[in-house]
């Protein structure tokens, strides 16, 4: 072959041989060989990656996790995937709503739980006990009927998920009762008592969040007759609501926080336009191996090298952060990234998106309201602030999680304040964001 060395020592002579130099035509054949090799490996691996995103990866195929030759990484795989489905969520850094997208205007109330006071004495009411478990499953109860079967279908909203959440900074010791000891990583799920606890508790450092959830999938359109005139459409827009509710120091505090995860990124839409038979993905493969053939070969030993160093290293990373996280004081145990939020785009790709984002926020938070003023007046509260308040939320703001659309006097940033002069529409002010006040 050609890439022998210039001579050999060949024993039975008992002298060194100058070998033949290799010909043209052999050259020739051995790149060829060479090549068609590099070529097929190309075309299998595509292949390969294909298949896997047409058949494993289907939306109605069922998922199962690769096997991946390590029992850690097997495992650590088990429970980020449990964790998908989670309702513990423990973050790292300063965004607590983690995989939900954007936040829109946030805003927040406060009412004094008495009852109406005697118009011929003075002072106020008397104070009215409320339990927050009962109050936080009613308002679950009254949002879910937004999809309830009992109204016509057009009128359903598809897709709406209620479900109970405690969200927590990640940073904590390892001995927290929110973090595994045996495989030193948090908990995914939170029990039915333990949530209770975390109402109930609004001052620990974890909170609860009742968090109501609901994509832009759309359903069909049908005539009078059943027959079909338009199909459903994704838009691929997820809003979100956390609501939290507390009751502390004879206080009600309910507070609202709208939030828009985008559309999937236009690139991560390549696997709705290939082929779906056989013969149309191997052609793919093949096109795919003669386009990458060149930078492939040229990258293939860095890549070698790459890829040996990471797999010799990662036992010793995980040892190093295993031993860490057990010996330090306090460790970051939270969850860094959404996947699915890297792969979607931060605003919406139309217009359409946007009014969708705004009317779903606005659906959820009219029935939020409503709720709890029928909550507290069915437990004898006096509910008159709350509904002025409420009022001015509703009619002097426009919660739009895309971009910001405001009526009615604004305040930002640390103790902002806004007023608005003229005649008073209500006799308390609303809470903004981060502190600021709306008259």
């Amino acid at each position: 072959m050609s890439w022998f060395p210039r001579r050999y020592f060949m024993q039975s002579r008992g002298t060194y041989v100058e070998p033949t130099p290799p010909t043209a035509l052999q050259l020739v054949v051995e790149s060829l060989v060479f090549a068609a090799l590099a070529f097929g490996v190309l075309t299998y691996a595509s292949n390969r990656n294909l298949q896997t995103l047409v058949r494993d990866l289907a939306p109605d195929a069922p998922h199962q996790l690769p096997r991946l030759g390590n029992q850690r990484l097997e495992r650590r795989a088990r429970v980020a995937g449990g964790a998908q489905d989670g309702n513990l969520l423990l973050y790292s850094g300063q965004e607590p709503f983690l995989g939900a997208g954007r936040r829109g205007r946030d805003w927040s109330l406060v009412l004094e739980l008495r009852r109406a006071g005697d118009p011929n004495r003075y002072g106020p009411g008397e104070p009215v006990r409320i339990d927050p478990v009962a109050l936080n499953r009613y308002v679950k109860r009254r949002l879910a009927e937004l999809r309830d079967d009992s109204l016509p279908e057009p009128e359903q909203i598809a897709g709406l998920q209620l479900r109970d959440v405690v969200i927590a900074a990640g940073e904590r010791e390892p001995t927290s009762p929110l973090v595994d000891l045996t495989a030193r990583l948090p908990f995914p799920y939170a029990s039915r008592g333990a949530i209770e606890a975390f109402i109930r508790h609004p001052q620990a450092s974890a909170r609860h969040f009742l968090r109501a959830t609901t994509g832009t999938r759309g359903t069909a359109v049908r005539d009078q007759y059943g027959y079909p005139i338009l199909g459903a459409e994704d838009q691929e827009v997820e809003i979100s609501a956390f609501v939290h509710l507390a009751v502390e120091g004879g206080l009600l505090y309910l507070e609202y926080v709208p939030t828009m995860l985008g559309p999937v990124d236009d690139r991560f839409h390549e696997i709705d336009r290939l082929p779906r038979n056989n013969k149309d993905l191997l052609l793919r493969a093949l096109a795919d191996a003669v386009r990458t053939m060149p930078v492939s070969l040229i990258l293939a030993p860095l890549e070698l090298v790459v890829g040996l160093h990471r797999h010799w290293t990662m036992t010793g990373r995980m040892n190093r952060l295993d031993r860490r996280s057990f010996e330090a004081p306090r460790y970051d145990y939270g969850a860094r990234v959404s996947i699915r939020a890297l792969a979607s785009n931060r605003e919406p790709d139309t217009f359409i998106q946007t009014l969708d984002s705004t009317k779903y926020s606005k659906l959820i938070e009219r029935r939020l309201t409503g709720a709890v003023i029928d909550y507290l007046e069915s437990q004898g509260v006096d509910t008159n602030e709350l509904v002025q308040r409420v009022n001015v939320v509703h009619d002097n703001s426009v919660v739009n999680v895309s971009g910001g659309t405001f009526n009615g006097p604004t305040a930002f940033g640390r103790e902002a304040n806004a007023t608005a002069n003229g005649p008073a529409t209500a006799n308390a002010a609303v809470a903004g964001p981060k502190g600021g006040t709306r008259a």
